[in-house]
């Protein structure tokens, strides 16, 4: 619902998600809403587990849903699955708490964001883990990164097995895995 602040499968979210496929989901959120296909704003212990985000069941990529461009299209041109002011392929942002555990988890889809965009979380503040995890997205904001938009200041990262691709149209930064931010996903 485009009325709320925190919008996704689950507006915001703390526990387990496992062995779930979405496909198709299209997430708006206000210019100021945390957006993800999953979840809006996750917090606490949260574990993503098994989950595939993709735009279509035919190829599961931007070349199955007809949306990857070819080499005379503008890649700019891809209108948005997921928007907000801070976005994610599976959560918008991981606000504070134990930790984000993301583990063969991957999002192929198409992000804008008004700040931040991220192929799987758009910011985080606490803790996070990413483990046999990819995304596949194309991200535009302010600030982006192949798997988080941005991480705040001391966040703990860990990160093993993963790889990002797709496109970023970023207005400040631009990254291959994330950005280091100036401010707390809150």
């Amino acid at each position: 619902d485009s009325r709320e602040s925190y919008v996704g499968l689950f507006g915001t979210y703390h526990g387990r998600i496992a062995d779930l496929m979405m496909t198709g989901t299209r997430i708006t959120g206000r210019n100021n809403a945390f957006a993800g296909t999953l979840i809006g704003a996750a917090s606490g212990e949260t574990t993503i587990e098994h989950v595939q985000v993709f735009l279509s069941q035919r190829l599961g990529d931007l070349v199955g849903a007809g949306l990857a461009p070819t080499e005379e299209a503008d890649p700019e041109a891809v209108q948005p699955w997921v928007k907000g002011r801070i976005v994610g392929g599976l959560v918008g942002a991981y606000t504070s708490g134990k930790g984000l555990s993301i583990v063969n988890s991957s999002a192929s889809t198409v992000l804008s964001g008004s700040t931040y965009a991220g192929g799987l979380v758009g910011a985080v503040s606490g803790p996070t883990s990413i483990n046999g995890s990819y995304a596949d997205c194309y991200l535009k904001a302010e600030k982006t990164g192949g798997l988080i938009g941005t991480i705040g200041p001391g966040v703990a990262l860990t990160m093993n097995n993963f790889y990002a691709v797709g496109y970023q149209a970023a207005t400040r930064a631009a990254a291959g895995l994330t950005t280091y931010g100036d401010e707390q996903a809150n």
